[in-house]
């Protein structure tokens, strides 16, 4: 019961900072949930975690999504989606923590260094898209580098929160199938995927009242600190 309380706290804390910038949520939450109860177990319950506090958001704020630029980026990212599945049995548990912690450390340093939009050119936006891909489907976590090319391309704060949040409905929507066919919920998996649905609601509204409230600058330094204790992380557990 102890575990699930604690991962169950990990989840409602993330999900409640994805409610305010529509991403970085599981950027945080997947380290600490995989050393709470597992790689698989952390990818299926987080995976329907996110897709029903995103598709709440995105309902709630359908008139700012921007579909146009959301499909062309979706398309590169299926593609690194393919290119995940197809080498992810041949990777193990642990290459793949190492991996995820060092593009934490990663994103983090370069965010903390480059606070203002960096341009990217066609063939890096291309690139970046394909990598979002790639991440997403092995950590839940593309948020990152999806965030950094639709700030380029999205102006608003409200476009940017619902045209992201969107793209991981999609995105889980496919990776429920995967799910399904590498045979992962099981009914522990299960077990925590209804424990988490009322911690989910719970933190859609606490992430809503947080949005209204709080400065979006000094939120994203913290966001900024805390992927780099998440990424630290993985090389401890």
């Amino acid at each position: 019961m102890q575990k699930l309380i604690l991962y169950l706290s990990v989840l409602f804390a993330a999900n409640s900072i994805q409610m305010i910038t529509g991403f970085a949520g599981n950027l945080l939450a997947m380290p600490f949930a995989i050393a709470i109860i597992g790689y698989d177990s952390a990818r299926v319950s987080i995976n329907l975690f996110t897709l029903l506090g995103c598709s709440i958001l995105s309902y709630q704020n359908h008139a700012y999504i921007r579909f146009r630029i959301l499909l062309q980026l979706l398309a590169y990212m299926l593609a690194g989606v393919v290119l995940a599945l197809c080498v992810q049995p041949y990777l193990s548990q642990q290459i793949l923590r190492y991996s995820y912690g060092g593009f934490l450390l990663l994103v983090a340093f370069y965010q903390l260094l480059h606070r203002e939009n960096t341009h990217l050119g066609k063939k890096a936006s291309v690139i970046m898209a394909v990598a979002a891909g790639i991440i997403h489907t092995l950590f839940l976590s593309g948020g990152a580098l999806l965030a950094l090319l639709l700030s380029q391309q999205l102006k608003g704060r409200e476009e940017f929160r619902a045209t992201i949040s969107t793209s991981w409905i999609i995105l889980d929507s496919l990776l429920i199938i995967q799910h399904t066919i590498e045979g992962l919920y099981t009914a522990r998996n299960i077990a925590y995927i209804l424990w988490s649905i009322p911690v989910c609601l719970c933190s859609v509204s606490a992430g809503q009242l947080l949005y209204k409230r709080i400065n979006s600058n000094s939120f994203q330094a913290l966001i900024h600190v805390l992927l780099l204790i998440s990424g630290f992380s993985m090389f401890l557990s």
